[in-house]
Formats: structure tokens, C-alpha cells, sequence
């Protein structure tokens, strides 16, 4: 029995040591400059750390600072975004983007309803997610060229 555990056991050990393979990427690229590359990473960043800021504000009543916290990633993106950045982004891209926005503008307005504020986040989480599973940005190199 130990004999036979012990040959089990050798036989399967290269497997079990040995790298677990890549899974191949089946999403999107979106290629970037280097510049827009950094821009999107940001804004992603702010929104999720908005999302989070407003579920906070949320749950102890605080219906105006959601708005407040909206309007403020919505200024971050138009006084930011860098010039030409959408013109070569997939049509999917964009239409997933609109769905987003639409979403930071109905959160932006001030509301007492905290249920129409969750339903409406989750339209924009449901929105990133989508927009995660299709599209990726792959890295950029400094100076801008991609790394593939």
C-alpha cells in the first residue's frame, strides 16, 4: 500500500510543480498611447474608489455626499481627459462608455431616494463589468510603445 501511495505520488509530482498554464486572452485590446493608457488606469481607479466612497455615504444616510462624490469624478474626467482619446476606441467600447456615463449623470443628480441610488449603481458596476469581460488595455512600455 505505501508502495503503491508512493509511486501515485512521484508520478503526479511534475505535474503538480510545474507553472500553472496562462489562459490565452480572449478579450479586446484597446491600444493607447502612453499618455491615454495612464488616463484611463486613473479614471478606472477614481471610479471604483468613488463607488466604494458612495456605498460608505450610502449606508449612513448621506444621499447628498453620493451626489457630491458623482460630480466629482464626472469633473475629473472632462477637465482631464486627454485630447483624441475615444477616436480609436471599438464601437462597443464607446456604447459600454454611454451606458457608464449615463449612469455617473443620474448618480451627480441629488436624491433622498437610497433605493433609486442603489439601483442605479449597480446599472454602473453591471456597465464596468461588461465592459471588463470584453475589452482589456494591454501594457504600454514608457515612451509608449506596446508590449505584447
Amino acid at each position: 500500500m505505501k508502495k503503491t501511495f508512493f509511486l501515485c505520488a512521484l508520478s503526479i509530482s511534475p505535474l503538480l510543480m510545474s507553472a500553472p498554464a496562462q489562459a490565452e486572452e480572449t478579450r479586446e485590446a484597446v491600444r493607447l498611447n502612453e499618455q491615454q493608457h495612464d488616463w484611463v488606469l486613473e479614471y478606472m481607479r477614481r471610479m471604483l474608489e468613488t463607488v466604494s466612497d458612495m456605498q460608505g455615504h450610502l449606508a449612513t444616510g448621506n444621499t447628498e455626499k453620493v451626489a457630491e462624490q458623482a460630480t466629482s469624478v464626472r469633473s475629473f474626467a472632462r477637465n482631464t481627459k486627454p485630447r483624441g482619446i475615444g477616436k480609436q476606441f471599438p464601437a462597443g467600447f464607446k456604447s459600454m462608455a454611454r451606458q457608464m456615463n449615463a449612469s455617473w449623470t443620474e448618480l451627480a443628480t441629488p436624491t433622498d431616494d437610497a433605493a433609486q441610488i442603489s439601483a442605479t449603481t449597480q446599472k454602473l458596476l453591471n456597465s464596468c463589468n461588461a465592459c471588463h469581460r470584453v475589452y482589456y488595455l494591454p501594457p504600454v512600455t514608457p515612451g509608449g510603445a506596446l508590449i505584447e
